[in-house]
């Protein structure tokens, strides 16, 4: 697993935000409350309309009929970090969620709540990730609560695209839930071995 978001410059920040199957990341501008416009991480353009499903129909991830491949079309991390990485599976983020390959706990870095996800298996007891609540951008809002979305690369049921969810819960940290690619959350990247 990578050590931060893709468009992060550090475990911390929430990098950028992207719809499902898309590559071009998108951060909040004039934030106000929930409100705010979203604007393109590489040229400043405003995302009139945000996250919105109008806008996700005119874009190539909507057409998108399966699992997203792992090249620069459609794979936010292929697309921007040219380090091999690529977008996590929904398996991948079951295996990270699972408590006997990883413990939780909820934490603060940098001011950010979030989780440090610490490795329990032999050779990886001294390897953690730091995933931030990230809230969730959609039209023209930023929604943040104490919890975050990552896109998988996964498509579950009835076309829906698979995230990790996470929230304070500390029962259940964290989660896998299917919802419509039009949202924008962050990605986290993962490796081969």
């Amino acid at each position: 697993w990578a050590m931060c978001n893709v468009g992060a410059d550090s475990p911390e920040d929430y990098g950028w935000y992207f719809s499902w199957g898309n590559v071009g990341g998108y951060v909040p501008s004039e934030i106000s409350g929930l409100n705010c416009k979203w604007v393109s991480a590489g040229t400043g353009t405003e995302l009139v309309g945000g996250f919105s499903v109008e806008n996700y129909s005119l874009t190539p991830g909507a057409s998108l009929a399966g699992d997203i491949p792992a090249n620069g079309t459609y794979d936010a991390v292929c697309a921007n970090w040219n380090d091999g990485g690529r977008m996590p599976t929904g398996t991948e983020f079951e295996e990270l969620i699972n408590r006997n390959n990883c413990s939780w706990e909820w934490v603060a870095i940098g001011g950010i709540n979030g989780y440090k996800v610490t490795g329990k298996k032999t050779g990886y007891t001294d390897k953690w990730i730091f995933l931030p609540v990230t809230g969730v951008g959609g039209n023209n809002y930023l929604s943040y609560t104490n919890a975050g979305y990552y896109w998988s690369k996964s498509v579950g049921s009835s076309y829906l695209k698979t995230h990790l969810y996470i929230s304070q819960d500390q029962n259940t940290p964290a989660v896998l839930v299917d919802s419509a690619g039009s949202y924008g959350h962050p990605v986290r990247a993962v490796k081969e071995k």
